[in-house]
C-alpha cells in the first residue's frame, strides 16, 4: 500500500509536483521552480524505464520549451493535457488512476534539474 498524506499547501517551502492522472493535470510547486532557479521556461523529460520525470530550465526560445508564466496559478503552476499525455507511459502500474498523487523533487546540482521519481508517489487525501 502506498503512503498517504493530507492535502496541504506546501508550495512555498517544498519542491513537489501533484499529479491527477485521470485528468492529465500536474501542479508544480513554486519551490520546485526555485530549486532550479525560477526559470522563465522549462522542458519536461520523461523516462518510462525508470519512471522518472525531469524538469529542466531552458531559455524561453528553446525547442520544446514551455513558458512557465502561461501556466501560473495561485501558488503553483498547472500543466495540462496538451503537455502531460506522456504520464500514461511513465506512471507506475500500481497507481489508482482516479486518485491524486504527490512526488517530492530531488535536485541534481550539476545539471540543475529537478528529478521526480514517480515510483515514490504518495496518495494525497483531502
Amino acid at each position: 500500500m502506498r503512503k498517504t498524506a493530507k492535502t496541504s499547501d506546501f508550495s512555498d517551502s517544498c519542491p513537489y509536483i501533484d499529479i491527477c492522472i485521470n485528468s492529465d493535470n500536474m501542479l508544480v510547486s513554486d519551490a520546485a521552480f526555485r530549486l532550479i532557479g525560477n526559470p522563465d521556461a522549462v522542458r519536461f523529460w520523461t523516462n518510462p524505464e525508470t519512471k522518472t520525470l525531469v524538469i529542466q530550465p531552458v531559455d524561453a526560445d528553446a525547442p520544446h520549451g514551455i513558458n512557465v508564466e502561461q501556466y501560473v496559478c495561485e501558488n503553483y503552476d498547472c500543466f495540462q493535457s496538451e503537455i502531460l499525455g506522456v504520464f500514461h507511459t511513465v506512471m507506475p502500474d500500481d497507481l489508482d488512476w482516479s486518485k491524486h498523487y504527490r512526488v517530492i523533487a530531488k535536485h541534481n546540482v550539476l545539471s540543475n534539474v529537478a528529478i521526480f521519481d514517480l515510483k515514490e508517489a504518495i496518495y494525497v487525501t483531502d
